[in-house]
């Protein structure tokens, strides 16, 4: 279902766009769970697809990412938004569009696992020595095996939390893009 750019689903999308860039100053000033609440703050871009099409969530995306680069002190998080966790919701609905489930999930984990490679080489290129430890299995072949799972437990859950949020917030936020009262 295509849908056009309103003021309201434009103003929809600063909004979330602001809470995602929230969430991400959030996780740069958290210890520990600081990937996790980046994780949370691509939800921002899947509700706004949801309730107001590619383009007003392609909108959050980039303005979150692009103002996070520019404004958070903590600039892993936004790299880590604009690598994975803001990027995957747009490419989440896109390959559960394809016809077979297991086409689905290699495309997934082909996704999850080149963004890793790519961060791993360019954190290794930063850091140099850092990332060469010397282990029996090189490092990044650990993160692949290792994080598809974790991803794939990842892509579950934002799954489950994506239906709750269908099921009662998606359809008010709807109604208000399209020029009903919230």
């Amino acid at each position: 279902m295509r849908r056009s750019l309103s003021p309201r689903g434009i103003a929809l999308s600063g909004l979330l766009a602001a809470v995602a860039l929230l969430l991400m100053l959030l996780a740069g000033v958290t210890p520990s769970g600081w990937m996790g609440v980046t994780a949370v703050a691509g939800l921002a871009v899947a509700v706004a697809i949801s309730a107001a099409g590619y383009s007003c969530g392609a909108g959050v995306y980039l303005a979150a990412g692009l103002l996070g680069l520019l404004l958070l002190p903590a600039k892993r998080v936004a790299v880590l938004f604009l690598a994975l966790f803001g990027l995957y919701p747009v490419l989440k609905n896109l390959f559960e569009r394809l016809p077979s489930r297991v086409l689905c999930v290699v495309c997934k984990l082909a996704f999850f696992n080149l963004d890793v490679l790519g961060l791993y080489f360019l954190a290794s290129g930063l850091m140099g020595t850092l990332f060469t430890m010397e282990l029996p299995v090189p490092t990044w072949l650990v993160l692949m095996l290792g994080g598809s799972v974790v991803f794939l437990l990842y892509d579950y859950a934002f799954s489950k939390v994506m239906a709750l949020l269908q099921a009662r917030l998606i359809p008010q936020l709807r109604r208000g893009v399209q020029g009903r009262t919230f």
